[in-house]
């Protein structure tokens, strides 16, 4: 929450606009506008990154189902299946595909293709959700990059003005 301190009066200025305020928030206290708002874009634009980080990180959980789906897609394709059980919990626990789809062996060359069929729908579903996530990411960043733009040009808008003051008297 915002609240606005006076601290003074100028008696130049035009009715309405005399007060002199700092601003006091969460993030600081006794801050010019020009602070308090480089603050703000600050702030926003640490969440866009934090957001940013989160989707890289469920991203990179998707790769990694993506990766160890392909591994097992390859075994049912070969009909070289190493160990039928710990991929049934797999596809079924970490996947979400559910148990009742899959079949109860894989010696068969029916069942393989239905597993396979299963396993290729969920790795269908987990690369358009890494396609969209990459989409927000990039979202995500490039809203951050304008948001610490905006307070950087304050900043330096401010500086400017301040500098142009100085120099005039």
């Amino acid at each position: 929450m915002i609240t606005i301190v006076p601290i003074g009066e100028n008696h130049c200025a035009p009715d309405g606009a005399k007060s002199i305020n700092l601003y006091d928030c969460d993030g600081g206290k006794n801050l010019t506008f020009e602070q308090l708002a480089s603050m703000i874009c600050m702030q926003a634009a640490a969440h866009y990154e934090a957001r940013s980080i989160s989707k890289l990180n469920q991203m990179l959980k998707g790769n990694a189902y993506l990766e160890q789906s392909s591994v097992y897609l390859g075994q049912l394709g070969s009909g070289q299946v190493e160990d039928w059980l710990s991929m049934k919990d797999y596809l079924a626990n970490e996947l979400g595909i559910p148990a009742a789809d899959l079949p109860e062996k894989v010696e068969a060359y029916n069942d393989r293709m239905k597993a396979a069929k299963l396993l290729k729908n969920k790795m269908e579903a987990l690369s358009r959700q890494a396609q969209e996530d990459l989409i927000d990411v990039q979202a995500l960043l490039s809203r951050r990059d304008m948001t610490f733009s905006t307070g950087s040009n304050l900043i330096n808008a401010t500086g400017t003005m301040k500098m142009t003051t100085v120099n005039n008297y």
